[in-house]
C-alpha cells in the first residue's frame, strides 16, 4: 500500500469512529444543564489592588447549550470596578481528550482568559484554574451550580499575597 492510499484510509477511519451520545447517562456536560436560561446577576467586588473599595454591580446573561450539547455558551452584560458596562461571552465544555473541563472568556474591553476546571459532584461545585498567567500569579473561580441559582467566587493573587481580585457573583433565574 502506498503512502497516497494510506492517508485517505486513515482519515476515513477517524471520521467514522463512533462517539458517545451528547447526553449519555454519565455525560460530564450535564453539570451545566441547570445554567440554561436567562439570569440576573449581582456582584460584590471586595477591596483589592485593582479595586481600593468595595463596589456592587449588576448584570444579566443568557446561557444555552450549542453544537449538539457539547458546549455551553454564556452571553451577558455586566460591570467591573473600572468599567461601567461591558459585554462578555463565556464558552465551556468537557474535553474528553484532556479529561477536564475547559472555559474561555471574551470581554468587550479586550480581556480574554482560558481555564481548566474540576467538578466536585458531592459539593456541586466546579473550580476553574486560569492558565497562561505570569509566574507567581494565581486566579481561581469556584462556582456552585443549582437549578435556580448560581454562585461564583473569583479570587486572584500574587505569590507575595497581594490580592488582585476578590469578587462574589450571585445569579438568579428570571
Amino acid at each position: 500500500m502506498t503512502k497516497r492510499t494510506l492517508i485517505p484510509l486513515l482519515c476515513s477511519a477517524i471520521l467514522v469512529t463512533p462517539h458517545t451520545p451528547a447526553f449519555a447517562e454519565d455525560n460530564p456536560m450535564e453539570v451545566f444543564a441547570p445554567m440554561v436560561g436567562k439570569w440576573t446577576t449581582r456582584t460584590v467586588h471586595k477591596p483589592s489592588q485593582n479595586n481600593p473599595k468595595e463596589l456592587t454591580s449588576t448584570g444579566r446573561f443568557v446561557a444555552e447549550m450549542i453544537l449538539d450539547n457539547r458546549f455551553i455558551r454564556v452571553e451577558g452584560t455586566g460591570a467591573t470596578p473600572t468599567q461601567k458596562r461591558m459585554k462578555y461571552t463565556v464558552m465551556m465544555t468537557y474535553d474528553e481528550r484532556k479529561q477536564s473541563y475547559r472555559r474561555w472568556v471574551f470581554r468587550s474591553d479586550g480581556f480574554t482568559a482560558e481555564a481548566t476546571g474540576v467538578w466536585n459532584a458531592k459539593k456541586k461545585t466546579i473550580t476553574w484554574s486560569t492558565i497562561g498567567l505570569p509566574t507567581g500569579m494565581t486566579f481561581t473561580i469556584t462556582g456552585t451550580i443549582n437549578r435556580d441559582s448560581l454562585e461564583l467566587t473569583m479570587y486572584g493573587k500574587r505569590a507575595d499575597g497581594t490580592v488582585l481580585m476578590d469578587t462574589k457573583t450571585t445569579a438568579r433565574k428570571e
